[in-house]
């Protein structure tokens, strides 16, 4: 299974903490999870890709500086960021601005809800309901 693949059968059903939407990503994935590289912790870690996940953000930007972490001192070519909400909340919103904020990183994200979702990645842009 692909990435895009894996986050689409995300749902609020299946977790409610972060470690454990780690665990369902990193099984489908054939990845590892909470992987310490060079003294960094990458939540899902496998073959190429490096996944952080943020459940319930209180903040745009959280979970940005792992990510780029993974990308710039880590070299790991894909790197996505989840932000996945328990709760609804205005999904074209938060992922523009999250968009917005990863911007040039090359970094993939997605933003997950209990009724809407989005997945963007550099030549990929999803929005769903």
């Amino acid at each position: 299974m692909d990435i895009i693949e894996a986050i689409r059968t995300i749902s609020i059903d299946v977790c409610q903490r972060e470690t454990c939407f780690q665990d369902y990503l990193a099984s489908l994935l054939n990845a590892k999870v909470r992987v310490i590289i060079d003294g960094i912790e990458v939540d899902v870690y496998g073959e190429g890709f490096a996944i952080e996940i943020k459940v319930n953000p209180r903040r745009i930007y959280d979970g940005i500086g792992q990510a780029l972490v993974y990308k710039r001192l880590l070299k790991i070519n894909e790197v996505w960021l989840l932000h996945i909400f328990t709760h609804n909340l205005d999904v074209q919103s938060w992922c523009k601005n999250l968009g917005d904020a990863l911007e040039g990183l090359l970094i993939n994200y997605a933003v997950i809800t209990p009724r809407d979702n989005c997945i963007a990645q550099s030549d990929f842009y999803e929005y769903s309901t």
